[in-house]
């Protein structure tokens, strides 16, 4: 190494090969402590993401679809309205896995 210079480690953020650690945070989701965003992480390559009411009412579908490990939420549903407090399920599912979970919002 020569003088001036400094190591660098690159440390690629690609997409996982299976769903097996993804999930989301923050969780619970809380505006008052100035979150904007759901982040689901550890996603594959090619994933889709279905949220669903406590009910089994389709709020949001979500499509990635690039090499990232991530996908952003801005907490809207369909129709482009603030999601309201409440329970929420989650559907991961890739070409080959699904993976499900629960979320919370608190407006």
């Amino acid at each position: 190494i020569t003088a001036g210079w400094t190591p660098v480690l690159v440390i690629p953020v690609t997409a996982k090969t299976d769903l097996s650690t993804a999930h989301c945070y923050p969780v619970p989701f809380k505006p008052t402590l100035g979150h904007t965003k759901i982040t689901f992480t550890n996603l594959t390559a090619a994933a889709r993401i279905r949220i669903y009411t406590i009910s089994g009412e389709l709020v949001r579908v979500l499509d990635k679809n690039d090499s990232g490990k991530t996908l952003d939420w801005d907490v809207r549903n369909a129709r482009d309205s603030a999601v309201d407090s409440g329970v929420y399920l989650w559907l991961i599912e890739s070409a080959v896995q699904k993976k499900k979970g629960k979320l919370m919002i608190i407006r």
